[in-house]
């Protein structure tokens, strides 16, 4: 072949890249310009109020997560339906690692679980756990005007009230609900409930004697009970809180090994993939060494745990077996 003829097959080859269309063109592009993850702000919905439990602690980890990640994490309070709300949200948003969900057991479980009829996505199948990143000690707290001293003049009091006994709740089958409902059966008294939309509404009524009781975690009630307004009567659970280690837990006063104290944790939407659901996780676990989360932590009488994965999910899944047993007992 001569010089020339080698000269135009080049410009014939260079005519036909140039001419391909730019369809064919785009993915290679595409796929050169793509951002690593994450490149913009994430968005953590927690789905109750400002000033709860749930709130406190997903605003910490949300904090700490945001520093290892270098991205703003933007936390979207979404309450309502007892935290269904929030959770339907996250379970129909892009599986992009960009919407996360920061809830307790009581969102995630109690309440689907409580209200199936009013569930419209897939609780069992429709996340992706990031991480359990704290378990909660909660407590039975009485309201000063109800005359309980402990555990036995709470009993005591349930019994000489004519009338069933209000206490607060976050809504059938949340952890405050069932609690209540199991104190009830195994003493043979009679309770109220008094639904409200999150844990700093049911705080409000009960401190200021709205209501006569509640399940509630160490953490939102330390300074009323410290100023005489609530006395703690139970440890709500199979073990005794750190906190107030003099305090009977259910175990002591034979409410069995139940554990009504939340856990919290992290979620993305199922189909999130892989390689940033590994990124979120190994992110989660640098952020639970923050000093500011730690601290969080401690002042709310729980402890740090984290728990990912399969190990997660299992235990998930014996939460709404547990959850649907007390139901059929309540």
């Amino acid at each position: 072949m001569s010089i020339r003829n080698r000269t135009t097959s080049r410009r014939r080859f260079a005519s036909g890249v140039l001419a391909l269309p730019a369809a064919t063109l785009l993915p290679f592009r595409a796929q050169a310009e793509e951002p690593a993850w994450p490149s913009r702000p994430l968005r953590l919905v927690v789905p109750w109020p400002p000033g709860g439990p749930v709130d406190v602690y997903s605003r910490a980890i949300g904090q700490a997560l945001g520093e290892v990640l270098g991205q703003p994490v933007v936390l979207d309070n979404r309450s309502g339906a007892g935290g269904l709300i929030g959770t339907e949200h996250v379970a129909r948003s892009a599986a992009d690692g960009y919407t996360l969900l920061g809830t307790n057991t009581t969102a995630f479980i109690g309440n689907v679980v409580a209200s199936p009829e009013v569930v419209r996505f897939n609780a069992r199948n429709g996340f992706t756990p990031i991480g359990i990143f704290q378990e909660g000690s909660s407590v039975i707290a009485a309201h000063r005007s109800l005359g309980a001293r402990d555990f036995p003049t709470f009993i005591e009091a349930l019994r000489k009230s004519p009338d069933p006994v209000p206490y607060a709740s976050s809504g059938p089958g949340s952890t405050p609900n069932l609690a209540a409902r199991h104190i009830g059966r195994h003493f043979g008294v009679q309770v109220m409930e008094v639904p409200y939309r999150g844990g700093a509404q049911r705080l409000t009524s009960v401190i200021t004697g709205e209501t006569s009781f509640a399940l509630f975690d160490v953490s939102v009630i330390r300074q009323y009970v410290e100023d005489g307004t609530l006395v703690p009567v139970v440890a709500a659970g199979p073990s005794r809180t750190t906190v107030w280690p003099d305090l009977p837990s259910f175990a002591d006063v034979g409410l069995g090994d139940t554990d009504f104290g939340d856990w919290h944790g992290l979620f993305a939407p199922a189909a999130t993939p892989a390689p940033v659901v590994a990124r979120l996780r190994q992110a989660l676990q640098e952020a639970m060494r923050d000093p500011g989360f730690v601290q969080v932590v401690r002042n709310g009488g729980g402890r740090a745990v984290f728990d990912t994965g399969a190990s997660a999910a299992a235990r998930i899944a014996q939460g709404f077996t547990a959850f649907e047993a007390l139901l059929r007992q309540a």
